[in-house]
This record gives C-alpha cells, structure tokens and sequence, in this order.
C-alpha cells in the first residue's frame, strides 16, 4: 500500500535563507544514519490482550492505546533478558477464559521468542500465551534490524542532492528497484502549493519523516499530512531528538491527532541518549 506524505504551503515563505539550514539538517541525518542502522534500529513492541479477533482485525493504534489507558512501556528491541521480564510482569491479567490455557502451552522463553520479530517489522506480531497473563498479541511496530539504507540521489544512483536551493535524494535502485524520490526546492517555497511523495514503504522513508519533521520546526506555516499514523513516525522522531534535541511532530489537523503524552516524550528523550554518536 502507498504510503503518502505530504506538505502544504499556504503562503510564501518569507524566511529562505532556512532552507540552507535545513538541508544542512537533512545532511546531518543522512550522515548519522548508518552509524544508527550498524548499532541496531529501535523497534517498539507492544501487547494487547486476546480477545478472539484475528490479528488482522487490530489496528497498530489500539495497541497503542492500550498501553496509554493502562500506563505500559513497549518493550525497546534489542534488549537485555531483564528487560523482556519487566514487559512481561507489567502487563494486566487477561481475564478471558479462552486465554487461560495449560502449563504446557505457555511460554516461559521470553527472550528468545519475543527477540524473533526484531527485524522483521514493520507491524509484525505474534500470540503468547504467558504464565500468570494468559493470551497476548505482540506486535513490533518499526522494522528493526541491521540492513544498510543506502541512500542516493533522486534517480537512485549517485550522491545525494543536499544543497542550498534543494534537497533530493532516493533509496539505491540497485537493491531496490521501485522506490521514489523524495526532493525539494527553495523555490517551490515561494508560493502556495502541495507537494506530496509516495514512498511505498521505501527504506529510506524514515529520512523523509525526519526530513520533514525538520522543515515545519523552521517553516512553521508548512502544514504537513500523511497516510501514516503520527504514530509511526517515532523513530524518525528518535533520530530527531537525537541529532537536534528536539523530536516535536509537525503540529497541525495531522500531527495533533495522536501527540505523545509527557511520558512517552521523557522515554523518547531517554532512549535518544543511548544511542551510538
């Protein structure tokens, strides 16, 4: 499915001379990104109890809220055994009878089970049946793992496009053969326009995001959409808060939808520390 990310310029922007700063900005991503990628991306996995609905019937936004109404942190992969126990003892008791099953059919391995969706995201999931828990979906919301982003220009060969008056860049066509440009030029800033990119789920989506997220903290009267979830967007979060300290979705009708609460932003913060400089 298409995934659809786009701005809207309601008026012309008076302050241009940020666009330089900005593709210096989408520069610095660029250049921390296989140092990040080496290390391990982050993927988050979280847990709904079963209640008998196919797994394909759940939205990743309930998993979500689940965790928001019942105060859970996701479980950060890849981790520590401790950590994995400590997702695992946090989460309620699923009272379904259907979820109460034998001893034998329980799993007691959580490490080892759990750490399997690591890299083979996005929305990923499994079903446990934990002791003491009783049945749960787990679902690893980002892709995870260690497979290089190799970033080129708009065609997908070549250097990247980062430069005063324009920002262009694309995934390696050599390994990936259908993917699309994101790119951006000072002077499509000078009037009203919308401008969108299709990136298919490309690998390289997640500097788009970051991009983009960069682009509305300098131009602030860019409203920015996009088919995705304001909740998928947190690792190009991460990255942000990473490189610059601040991780603030684009505000607007979009990115108001489903802001992270104070205590998703102090994880996010605490999580942006850990990771390799």
């Amino acid at each position: 499915m298409s995934v659809v990310h786009s701005i809207t310029v309601t008026s012309s922007i008076k302050r241009l001379e940020q666009f330089s700063t900005w593709s210096r900005d989408v520069q610095t991503v660029l250049d921390y990104l296989p140092r990040y990628v080496a290390a391990g991306r982050k993927q988050r996995v979280f847990a709904l109890p079963w209640e008998g609905v196919p797994t394909m019937l759940i939205s990743a936004n309930l998993f979500r809220k689940y965790h928001e109404q019942h105060c859970l942190e996701p479980l950060i992969l890849p981790n520590q055994w401790q950590a994995y126990k400590r997702f695992i003892q946090q989460l309620p008791v699923n009272t379904q009878v259907d979820a109460q099953l034998k001893e034998g059919s329980q799993v007691y391995n959580y490490e080892q089970t759990i750490s399997s969706l690591y890299g083979h995201g996005p929305n990923i999931s499994m079903l446990l049946n934990l002791p003491g828990k009783g049945r749960y979906f787990l679902l690893a919301m980002e892709q995870g793992g260690t497979e290089p982003i190799p970033i080129r220009g708009p065609d997908g060969t070549g250097e990247p496009i980062v430069t005063k008056i324009e920002v262009a860049f694309n995934i390696d066509i050599a390994i990936y053969d259908h993917g699309d440009a994101f790119s951006l030029r000072v002077e499509d800033l000078l009037q009203e326009g919308y401008y969108f990119w299709n990136l298919v789920g490309d690998p390289h989506d997640i500097v788009a995001k970051a991009a983009l997220i960069r682009l509305v903290y300098y131009f602030p009267e860019i409203e920015v959409s996009s088919d995705s979830e304001p909740g998928e967007w947190w690792e190009a979060s991460l990255l942000c808060q990473k490189l610059f300290g601040v991780a603030d979705l684009p505000p607007g009708p979009w990115g108001d939808i489903d802001r992270p609460d104070e205590d998703t932003r102090k994880q996010l913060i605490s999580l942006a520390k850990s990771l390799p400089d």
